[in-house]
């Protein structure tokens, strides 16, 4: 991938710079200084002819912190289910993108300070066990809820999920900003790349 694309380094220096976001949207705008948005996909950047569909995701837990003059105050979001649901959806979105098109990279991309993302489940047998995307977990195939989900947790997301490619889910370091609480932000991306360009 080219150096613009290299997504740890990316975030490294956005790190430096804003080490937490008010919200998604204002994740998405400082990750976008470099990069087009779309209608349908979050980010859209072009370079020597290849072009990257970028899919962006913000997860927050409960947390104040100033940094600086600028107060952060981070709203617990909660549904983590249905937020692992979102960004797998995500990825299948951008292999949609990129299917056929071997000039097309895609990238799904969650930024969150919510430790129940990145590590392994109390429950090994919760509903959405499917969706989990803790450290080492493999994103494949066709992904659902578990029978006994409720109506209302699958609300506006009862489709299954289907994920072409295998994916590992490595979540990276971010930023640390204090001691305890909901601190500590990682972030795990995917890089999704069309079958034709794969080696």
């Amino acid at each position: 991938m080219n150096a613009w694309l290299d997504i740890p380094n990316v975030m490294r220096d956005l790190a430096a710079r804003r080490p937490m976001f008010h919200s998604e949207a204002d994740f998405q705008h400082a990750l976008a200084r470099p990069f087009t948005e779309s209608a349908h996909i979050d980010l859209i950047a072009t370079q020597e002819g290849v072009s990257v569909a970028i899919e962006l995701k913000y997860k927050t837990r409960d947390f104040t912190s100033t940094i600086g003059t600028e107060i952060f105050r981070l709203k617990g979001q909660s549904a983590q289910d249905t937020g692992r649901y979102d960004f797998l959806k995500d990825i299948s979105r951008v292999e949609n993108v990129v299917s056929g098109n071997p000039r097309w990279v895609g990238i799904a991309l969650l930024l969150t300070n919510d430790s129940s993302y990145w590590k392994l489940p109390n429950k090994a047998d919760s509903v959405d066990a499917a969706f989990r995307l803790h450290e080492g977990r493999k994103l494949s195939g066709i992904l659902a809820w578990s029978p006994a989900a409720s109506r209302g947790t699958k609300k506006a997301r009862e489709s299954s999920l289907i994920i072409q490619g295998t994916y590992t889910a490595t979540w990276e370091d971010y930023s640390t900003l204090s001691v305890g609480g909901y601190s500590t932000f990682r972030y795990l991306f995917v890089e999704v790349i069309a079958k034709d360009q794969a080696a």
